[in-house]
C-alpha cells in the first residue's frame, strides 16, 4: 500500500470497534472490514487483532470465519497476522497432509532475507510446535530439498557494497563447468552459489554468464536441471536480477490462462502490498501490456476483488 494510505493516527481499539460493529447483528458490513484491514500495515493489523480479542473476548480470525466466506475470508484471515506468521502458516499449509504446494515453498524461500527467514522459522516453531526444517525435509527430496534447507539456514551473504569481479568470474566458470561443460550436472556447485552468495553477486554472475557464454544463466539452469529444483534456482536468479519484475511476473502467472491460482495471488499481494507497489505495477504494465488492477478486476469478483484492489491502492 502507498505510505499515504497508512493511518497516521493509528488507534487499534477504535479499529477493533469498527470491525466488531461491521460483524454485529444480522448481515456484515464488508466495506467497513476492507476499509480497516486493507489500509493498515501488517504490524498494525496484528495490533488490531490483539485489541479485538481484548475488547470482545473473541479471536478476530474466528469472527471472520463465522461472518465471511471463500477467498475474501482467506485474505482477511491472512491479514490478521504479522508477515512472518503469515509466511509460516503458508509453509505449513504447503506441506501438511497429502500433496505439496511447491510453488509456495519456492515463492517464499527465494524472496526472503536472512532476518525474515529466521522470523518465519521461529513463528513456525511457536505456532505449530514443530521444526520447519524437519517438516520440509520429510516432505520434499533431492536437490530441491537441499536448496530449501540451505536457504533456511539464513546464511546468505547480505553485503550491499560492490561485488568482487574476480569472485564473479570464478563463480561463472564454476557454474559452466558444473553444468553445460560436462555430461550430467554437478548440482552441489549450483546449490552452494545460490544459497550463499549475495543477491547483487548472483545478479552480476547472471550478467557475466550471458556475456561470457553467449547464453543466459537462466537458459543454462533450464537445460541442466528440472522440476521444482529448476524452478527454485530460476526464482532465486530472477529475484536477484530484478525483484520488482519478478514479483510482477508472479502476479501475472497467478492469473493468466484459464482459472486463477488464488493461493499464489493472495500470498504475493499480502506479502508485497507494503513494498514498492508503484514500481511493481509499472513493471506489470511494461512486461505484460496490461494493468495489475485491470487483470485483478477481470479475474476476481465481489468482495474478494475489492479487498485485493484496496491492497494494491486501487479501491
Amino acid at each position: 500500500m502507498a505510505l499515504s494510505q497508512i493511518n497516521q493516527t493509528f488507534d487499534p481499539l477504535a479499529d477493533a470497534e469498527k470491525l466488531h460493529k461491521a460483524m454485529k447483528g444480522l448481515g456484515t458490513d464488508e466495506k467497513a472490514i476492507i476499509d480497516v484491514m486493507a489500509h493498515r500495515p501488517s504490524h498494525q493489523r496484528a495490533e488490531i487483532a490483539k485489541a479485538f480479542k481484548t475488547s470482545y473476548g473473541k479471536d478476530l480470525k474466528s469472527a471472520f470465519k463465522s461472518e465471511l466466506s471463500g477467498n475474501f475470508h482467506k485474505v482477511c484471515k491472512g491479514l490478521c497476522d504479522y508477515l512472518c506468521d503469515y509466511d509460516a502458516a503458508c509453509i505449513r499449509r504447503a506441506i501438511k497432509g497429502a500433496g505439496t504446494d511447491e510453488d509456495a515453498l519456492v515463492d517464499i524461500m527465494s524472496m526472503r532475507n536472512n532476518h525474515q527467514i529466521r522470523a518465519i522459522k521461529a513463528s513456525y516453531s511457536q505456532k505449530f510446535r514443530r521444526d520447519m526444517e524437519a517438516d520440509v525435509r520429510s516432505d520434499v527430496s533431492g536437490d530441491f530439498s537441499r536448496v530449501l534447507i540451505g536457504l533456511m539456514m539464513a546464511n546468505r551473504d547480505e553485503s550491499t557494497g560492490p561485488v568482487n569481479p574476480e569472485i564473479v568470474t570464478k563463480d561463472v566458470q564454476a557454474l559452466y563447468e558444473a553444468g553445460e561443460k560436462r555430461m550430467g550436472t554437478e548440482e552441489s556447485t549450483f546449490n552452494r552459489i545460490m544459497c550463499t552468495r549475495s543477491l547483487p553477486h548472483i545478479a552480476a554472475v547472471s550478467a557475466e554468464y550471458a556475456r561470457s557464454h553467449k547464453r543466459s544463466l537462466k537458459d543454462a539452469i533450464s537445460s541442466e536441471t528440472s522440476g521444482n529444483y529448476r524452478n527454485l534456482l530460476l526464482s532465486i536468479v530472477s529475484f536477484a536480477t530484478d525483484p520488482v519484475a519478478h514479483v510482477a511476473t508472479l502476479l501475472y502467472h497467478s492469473m493468466r490462462g484459464i482459472g486463477t491460482n488464488d493461493r499464489r495471488l493472495q500470498r504475493v499481494i499480502i506479502s508485497q502490498c507494503e513494498s514498492d507497489l508503484p514500481a511493481i505495477k509499472a513493471a506489470f504494465q511494461r512486461l505484460h501490456s496490461k494493468g495489475l488492477g485491470d487483470m485483478i478486476r477481470s479475474d476476481t469478483s465481489g468482495d474478494y476483488r475489492k479487498v485485493l484492489l484496496a491492497l494494491i491502492g486501487e479501491a
